[in-house]
């Protein structure tokens, strides 16, 4: 019997599968685990066949035969949201010319993996392996931020994927009115506001209009806000900025600091689960693909930069964006955007901050 679907598919929920598949098509080939892209629409195609109006999850095997006489097993689960299952199942996957630079992205990391390389060596050991691919980000989505995960012969740590695709800079994000929603993150990296400041933050935001009462649209709810409140994360901002350029110089506060924000972008983009790699897909025409390590290296290589700090303003909202001043780059931001939520009366005000990468974080420990 088949199960509706309601809602549209996710491109980084539909990446999930389409990484996954050219994983196994890697493993698949043992030794030699270069692969093509028919290779990967190949089994996405088994996917849908075996699924047969199912909508999630699927589970598929396949035998390889290694050229030292074994045969290893391998086994792919895959598990999206109905709406992206259903890209999976009705092949869409492979005929939208969108999900294109998708599957280049997906065969560059295969081809190009260093861990991946290690991993087909392993296998090729002349000893019967049973190799698990697991594609379900859905799955757990509270314990973990583990996206894809492989297995080889119940070892649950040799690969563990955190995966985005082009636009998808965000990994820690704190919602809510209260000043600690706000200045959480500040505060893992060892940045901490006056007491005076917490208690204007409290006053303003207990007069304001914008946080305590629902407005008939978002815009006025926004305009409001952002008079009544922008002055405010300004100098919350300001005062962050201050107390994190005191931390960045020669001295063991800057490593202490570095120690800091390693923690803090390791544990919003993993949660602290170690091992956990950071990939990002482009969904741009030619493809592509990025990765972000948070072992040691990430802290060996911060520490040899120019390391700062700046504000810069985004729909008249601060941010604070840590950078090399060397050459000019970031590395990621924090900053709070003023958002709303549907109720009965109309919309009231939610506060989201975030935690997002920028291009050149992932420069820095690229496999």
């Amino acid at each position: 019997m088949k199960t509706s679907v309601r809602g549209k598919p996710n491109k980084g929920d539909v990446a999930e599968a389409i990484l996954g598949a050219a994983m196994t098509a890697s493993f698949r080939r043992g030794f030699d685990h270069r692969i093509q892209q028919d290779e990967v629409e190949d089994i996405l195609s088994d996917i849908a066949d075996r699924a047969s109006g199912c909508i999630s999850p699927v589970m598929m095997e396949y035998q390889a035969e290694r050229t030292s006489g074994e045969t290893d097993t391998i086994l792919l689960r895959v598990c999206l949201p109905k709406p992206s299952m259903r890209m999976v199942i009705d092949r869409s996957v492979i005929t939208d010319k969108s999900m294109a630079p998708l599957f280049k992205s997906s065969v560059g990391f295969v081809n190009n993996s260093g861990r991946l390389a290690e991993l087909a060596e392993m296998c090729a050991d002349g000893i019967t392996n049973t190799i698990r691919v697991f594609s379900g980000g859905t799955e757990n989505q509270r314990g973990t931020k583990v996206d894809i995960k492989t297995e080889i012969d119940g070892d649950s740590e040799v690969l563990k994927i955190s995966l985005k695709v082009t636009g998808g800079a965000q990994i820690g994000q704190s919602v809510g009115l209260k000043f600690e929603n706000i200045t959480r993150f500040w505060k893992s990296m060892g940045i901490f506001m006056p007491g005076e400041v917490q208690q204007e933050f409290d006053k303003i935001v207990e007069t304001s209009i914008a946080a305590s009462e629902a407005f008939e649209s978002r815009d006025k709810l926004y305009v409001t806000a952002l008079k009544e409140l922008g002055p405010l994360f300004q100098r919350l901002y300001e005062s962050a900025l201050k107390q994190a350029k005191s931390l960045v110089g020669n001295d063991q506060k800057d490593i202490n600091f570095i120690k800091n924000v390693v923690g803090l972008l390791r544990e919003q983009a993993t949660r602290g689960e170690p091992g956990v790699v950071l990939v990002k897909l482009s969904t741009r025409k030619n493809g592509g693909f990025s990765t972000l390590s948070f072992d040691q290296s990430l802290s060996d290589e911060i520490a040899k930069l120019d390391f700062d700090v700046k504000i810069e303003f985004e729909d008249s909202l601060p941010k604070m964006i840590f950078f090399d001043r060397k050459t000019e780059k970031d590395l990621f931001q924090i900053r709070t955007r003023l958002d709303t939520r549907k109720v009965k009366a109309g919309r009231r005000l939610i506060l989201r901050t975030y935690v997002e990468t920028k291009p050149f974080l992932f420069e820095l420990t690229s496999d």
